[in-house]
């Protein structure tokens, strides 16, 4: 049984048009800046990790507030390219996971030739897919603990 299981979540099969559907949503306010867009994407019950502290943030209002300063430090016309992206899902759950690399930042900015990684988790909900956990991450040497944020 657990193997079956194991083996329809592994199985690949073309991605839910809805699901894609709710990536492009996801994707569309980020680059507006529309916040309250981007917020009808999260689950109630949704749960951040991002880069930087608080390390843990649970709650629309809490994300929110996390997305309100995040933008204030995204030059204008930033955008992104997915790079490795696999998206699997079975049933109404739903990962993504990929590397993230910003572009069109100004050259000096922090996020000039930035590589993020990013796995989001969707839950589908009365037909929408909706984000229940974000997880946001750079490598850092581990030797002298400075983050590593282009390959």
């Amino acid at each position: 049984m657990l193997r079956e299981i194991l083996h329809n979540l592994m199985s690949t099969h073309p991605i839910d048009p809805t699901l894609q559907q709710a990536f492009g949503l996801w994707k569309d306010a980020f680059l507006r800046r529309d916040l309250a867009s981007l917020m009808a994407t999260y689950a109630p019950d949704a749960v951040m990790y991002d880069v930087k502290p608080p390390f843990q943030i649970r709650g629309l209002d809490n994300i929110r507030a996390v997305w309100e300063e995040a933008f204030s430090c995204f030059p204008p016309g930033i955008t992104y390219s997915a790079i490795d992206e696999k998206i699997e899902s079975s049933g109404d759950l739903a990962v993504m996971h990929r590397v993230q690399r910003f572009d069109g930042a100004p050259a000096g900015h922090p996020m000039e030739n930035l590589h993020i990684r990013l796995t989001v988790t969707l839950r589908r909900e009365h037909g929408r897919w909706l984000v229940t956990h974000e997880h946001v991450s750079l490598p850092f040497n581990p030797e002298t603990g400075i983050v590593v944020g282009t390959p």
